[in-house]
């Protein structure tokens, strides 16, 4: 059996750097509005709806396509609901009609955990609390980093312990980011073993922000999947909501709706 690897972008470790993404997603108002113009409000439940609206890619270009192709394949694959001209028109109208100009942003990706609760708009997380220690089994088993955002602090010196995060910069948000490998079959004597990102437990800007900003820099589009570790959602590396993102090559990524990570725990309740 022949291996091909194909490698993601590679992501600069402890050190800040800025990137401006081609466009910012719709926000929460202009979404239902889109789902409006399409007419599928009416035909889904409350709860269907906040489900779809977490499902797609609201940003008007992404590396899949534009918003109006993402949106024609959603309804015909879910819904089998086929989108007139007419309406494409209109959702193409609206699309452009609502561009947010975009700005650049300021990062860092990092596999040491050790900041101050609060300092990335994770106040209430519980990695901070009750679950603290589990950071130590996540430093120690090599696949986890946390992605980090920052804005120039003007007070940085009265703000304590900002001089650790690149001298005058303050944190506004930050997610956990854990990198796997998929391998996927493509012949009977070929697979092809790709890595992917994956993001969950966002703080600050939410996860899903965090993810179509991850995906804008790496190139590569994602998905909505359901994650447990050790086929649990809170035992010990708690997941918020069950659930994150997964980043890497399309083909790849449409064939996996959950993931496992895996991670042995070691030093949960024992905060030491």
């Amino acid at each position: 059996m022949k291996l091909i690897r194909k490698k993601i972008k590679d992501i600069p470790i402890d050190k800040l750097f800025s990137f401006t993404p081609e466009s910012e997603p719709l926000d929460y108002n202009q979404q239902r509005e889109i789902l409006d113009i399409i007419g599928i409000s009416s035909k889904i439940s409350s709860s269907q709806r906040y489900v779809l609206i977490d499902e797609i890619d609201w940003r008007p270009m992404s590396a899949s396509g534009s918003l109006v192709k993402r949106l024609k394949s959603k309804m015909y694959k879910d819904f089998s609901i086929k989108l007139s001209p007419s309406i494409l028109e209109k959702l193409g109208a609206y699309i452009n009609a609502n561009i947010v100009a975009t700005k650049e942003y300021a990062l860092d990706v990092t596999k040491t955990f050790d900041w101050e609760a609060g300092d990335f708009g994770d106040g209430g997380s519980c990695f901070w609390a009750g679950r603290s220690a589990i950071r130590k089994d996540m430093m120690a088993d090599g696949r986890f980093k946390s992605l980090r955002f920052f804005v120039k602090d003007t007070i940085s010196k009265t703000r304590k312990g900002l001089n650790k995060y690149h001298d005058t910069y303050a944190g506004i948000g930050r997610s956990w980011l854990w990198t796997t490998k998929v391998q996927e079959q493509v012949s009977k004597t070929v697979s092809v073993v790709s890595d992917v990102y994956v993001i969950f437990n966002g703080y600050g800007p939410g996860t899903k922000w965090q993810a179509q900003f991850l995906s804008a820099y790496i190139g590569l589009p994602m998905k909505l999947v359901s994650i447990k570790n050790k086929g649990q959602v809170s035992g010990g590396l708690y997941v918020n909501n069950g659930e994150g993102y997964i980043i890497g090559e399309g083909s790849v990524i449409e064939q996996i709706s959950q993931l496992d990570l895996g991670m042995d725990i070691h030093h949960y309740g024992k905060n030491d």
